[in-house]
């Protein structure tokens, strides 16, 4: 299971963080953990994933010193 964006039914709190959510609160449901993690916290955990680069390669007109 997934996690997913929703109002909560019942007050909780944060696992990541600790915040008091309260009943109505938009917040980040994982069911297969039975955590919540508030907004915040989720957003910051998101991390982008980065494009594949492919290193520099050296340039025959302009060696590398050395």
């Amino acid at each position: 299971m997934t996690t997913k964006r929703m109002s909560i039914r019942r007050s909780d709190t944060c696992s990541v963080c600790g915040v008091e959510l309260l009943a109505g609160t938009t917040a980040w449901w994982d069911g297969a953990a039975h955590a919540v993690t508030c907004v915040t916290c989720h957003d910051a955990s998101v991390t982008l994933t980065p494009v594949d680069v492919a290193p520099p390669q050296p340039d025959s007109e302009h060696p590398a010193p050395g």
